[in-house]
């Protein structure tokens, strides 16, 4: 309709069908790692690389659609299969190159991508991340399984690791366990604990939290300890 693409009216993105949107981001990331040569990784969320499901009708891709279709404009319907599967190839491919541009400048830097759950992912920020890690465009893969409820929780990271196994068995897999949202604390020690219990149960030795401000909690740094003893220091205020 001509107006900004966007996801549920808030977040608005680069055009990440376009070629020099995409240079752009790996000139951006090859610079990171040159000026922070100890930096351990770079990693990807929910908008890298990702576009709101209801793109790709600028000027630019509809041309470059429309030549790769004998002239056929693409479908008004953005949930057409074809197109969904044409847009999702070039976002593919984009996964692809940031892993080959970030490992030919330092093999030693992880490359890490953190989506939401799938199919979810795909559905809503056409992030096919079953591809990636079969393609092994990924070291590590964290899924946000964002919950405040043990049997949401479970069936969320069940049904994650469920895909990672079948995609590619050997994947780095760790879960996105949240602790704060807009500032407010709402995980509870007692759930954070069942959490990490169940990615033990299921065999997931990983989790990485959302996000660090939390860490300064006096009861998040309780259960903490609890699960981490190993693990002495914690952030200060």
């Amino acid at each position: 309709d001509g107006k900004p693409a966007n996801y549920h009216q808030k977040d608005y993105y680069f055009n990440a069908y376009h070629p020099e949107v995409q240079q752009y981001l790996l000139e951006l990331i090859k610079e990171g790692i040159s000026l922070y040569p100890d930096v351990d990784g770079i990693q990807g969320d929910d908008r890298l690389p990702a576009m709101p499901k209801n793109s790709g009708y600028d000027e630019f891709t509809v041309a470059k659609y429309k030549k790769e279709h004998a002239g056929s404009a693409p479908p008004n319907d953005f949930n057409n299969t074809a197109w969904v599967n044409w847009r999702l190839d070039i976002l593919n491919d984009f996964a692809g190159k940031l892993y080959k541009s970030v490992k030919a400048q330092n093999k030693n830097v992880m490359v890490s991508f953190a989506p939401n759950p799938f199919p979810w992912s795909k559905d809503n920020l056409m992030q096919d991340w079953p591809n990636w890690i079969k393609n092994k465009y990924c070291d590590l893969l964290v899924v946000q399984c964002y919950r405040y409820n043990a049997d949401a929780y479970k069936a969320t990271v069940t049904e994650a690791n469920t895909i990672v196994k079948q995609n590619n068995p050997n994947q780095l897999f760790a879960t996105g366990i949240i602790l704060m949202e807009g500032g407010n604390i709402k995980m509870t020690p007692e759930l954070l604990k069942q959490q990490v219990k169940i990615n033990r149960s299921l065999g997931i030795n990983n989790e990485v939290y959302f996000y660090n401000q939390a860490l300064a909690n006096d009861t998040i740094k309780t259960a903490f300890k609890e699960i981490y003893p190993q693990k002495a220091a914690f952030p200060k205020n």
